[in-house]
């Protein structure tokens, strides 16, 4: 695989870190997923003073310094987590997740496979699985997780967006196409799913409706739309 694509399905997997949803981590989580560090450590530190769910504050710190690149702090972190509290099954997700970072792919699936034999519901671990799969050129079976994350969660507009691609570099180009639309159908600011689909009718020699979803892109806001457009729009 290019390191262009594994670039992407690192992004992809950084959009995909937080999990529980439990109050406050709720806010924990929304900090997370908009680079907010300071404020994401500064309620983990306000729970962790009054004795709050310290399993949890101790899994969003793990999460935290996955986001931020300090994969050895993290690694230590989810060490201490599972010998503080060894019910705590989500430590296995953790460590998915941190071999994941590391490039061990294969470790990876085999963490989320320990989890998703418990947890075969498991939103994020399905996911993440489906990241490690591709990665490792197991195309199908990503496509199979990711379907399966739509049906566990019809509004996943990532999933969407994943499966898309690798129908696209599949060349199914019909599959890919319905799984960029629907992708921004639930979100507006998917611009890769806009530029994917684009993508997609420009193979199909529908070169019209390449450009309308190009404009579509530009519209909704995404400024590579914009850079791109005169290959899309001639």
């Amino acid at each position: 695989m290019s390191g262009l694509k594994k670039t992407l399905f690192v992004l992809l997997f950084f959009s995909a870190l937080s999990l529980r949803s439990q109050t406050p981590f709720i806010t924990v989580t929304e900090a997370l997923n908009s680079n907010e560090y300071d404020e994401a450590e500064m309620l983990l530190d306000s729970c962790k003073e009054v004795n709050y769910f310290l399993d949890s504050v101790l899994f969003y710190r793990t999460l935290l310094n996955l986001k931020k690149g300090q994969l050895k702090v993290a690694k230590i972190q989810a060490s201490e987590l599972d010998s503080s509290f060894p019910e705590f099954k989500e430590v296995v997700y953790l460590n998915g997740l941190i071999y994941f970072v590391e490039g061990k792919y294969a470790k990876s699936i085999t963490e989320f496979n320990k989890l998703l034999k418990d947890y075969p519901k498991h939103l994020k671990g399905t996911y993440n699985r489906a990241l490690a799969k591709a990665l490792l050129e197991d195309y199908w079976s990503a496509i199979k997780d990711l379907s399966t994350c739509i049906s566990l969660a019809p509004d996943f507009s990532q999933a969407y967006y994943s499966r898309g691609y690798w129908y696209e570099y599949l060349r199914k180009n019909e599959e890919a196409a319905s799984d960029y639309e629907q992708c921004i159908q639930l979100d507006a600011k998917q611009f890769d799913a806009y530029l994917g689909l684009a993508n997609v009718y420009k193979n199909l020699k529908e070169n019209e409706k390449a450009c309308e979803t190009i404009n579509k892109a530009i519209k909704a806001g995404s400024p590579t739309a914009e850079e791109v457009k005169e290959n899309y729009c001639k």
